[in-house]
């Protein structure tokens, strides 16, 4: 995937966040529907102040943050999203969502004060194996030590953040991409191990955690056919993958919540 610099892309971002204003300018043309949101999603795979050059350090998301709330976007949550396009909620008129595809310690640490110092909320993709061995970690690092249970409930409390399904295991590159499908997998067997892959996670959530997630994130972004065919199966109210771009919602379009699209941070 083509990587672009954080500050050209965090630009575009606002600017396509400012569309409603450009809009307002133009009623005749577009007028304002409240029915009809366009969101911007922005994906960070990463967070870290070490030498990991796929991350993004906090730094640069604290610019990010000051920025967006220059601009006049609002962080919501991907649940404020169903709940405006299902179940008749409101939302601001420049919806942002801030996703975060490594749930390390660090968003204890570090993220968590950067959400109430900033008054802005984060959506975090759980991979269940890391999160189930993170408690065996006998001397736990916020840079490379990844959320236990206690945290992710800790986090969920503050009500500054949602997680969401990125499967148990299917989440690196390794042969297969993400969760897709491979070309010598038997259809059976392929929806077999996603179904038990997804509701293990589904599973864990609950009984460590008290929530099931209702949100699927496609690992590494990587999507095809009979991924699609089995998550849509699963019962998620919105599910994203990566791509450029913003996402149009609108209430009572359920449809409109499926393969939202996130802006790689990276």
């Amino acid at each position: 995937m083509k990587k672009y610099k954080l500050s050209v892309l965090f630009t575009a971002a606002v600017l396509l966040c400012s569309c409603g204003e450009a809009s307002s300018e133009t009623a005749e043309a577009k007028p304002y529907d409240p029915n009809r949101r366009e969101v911007t999603i922005l994906a960070y795979p990463s967070l870290s102040d070490g030498t990991d050059k796929n991350a993004v350090s906090f730094t640069r998301l604290e610019d990010d943050l000051k920025t967006l709330k220059a601009s006049g976007s609002e962080a919501v949550l991907v649940n404020d999203l169903i709940r405006f396009v299902n179940y008749d909620g409101e939302l601001p008129e420049k919806p942002v969502v801030l996703t975060v595809d490594d749930a390390k310690l660090n968003c204890l640490t570090k993220l968590l004060p950067l959400a109430e110092k900033y008054d802005v909320c984060f959506s975090i993709a759980l991979k269940g194996d890391k999160a189930e061995h993170a408690s065996d970690d006998a001397a736990p690092e916020p840079e490379h030590s990844y959320l236990d249970w206690k945290d992710i409930y800790a986090l969920r409390e503050s009500g500054r953040f949602e997680f969401t399904n990125s499967t148990c295991s299917l989440y690196t590159d390794t042969g297969r991409h993400g969760c897709t499908r491979l070309r010598s997998e038997d259809e059976r067997e392929y929806r077999r191990l996603l179904y038990g892959d997804v509701f293990r996670l589904q599973r864990l959530c609950d009984e460590c955690c008290q929530f099931k997630p209702n949100v699927f994130v496609y690992p590494l972004g990587y999507t095809d056919k009979a991924a699609e065919e089995v998550i849509s199966e699963c019962g998620f109210e919105a599910t994203m993958t990566i791509g450029k771009g913003t996402n149009i919602i609108k209430k009572n379009k359920p449809e409109t919540l499926i393969d939202l699209k996130r802006q790689n941070r990276a």
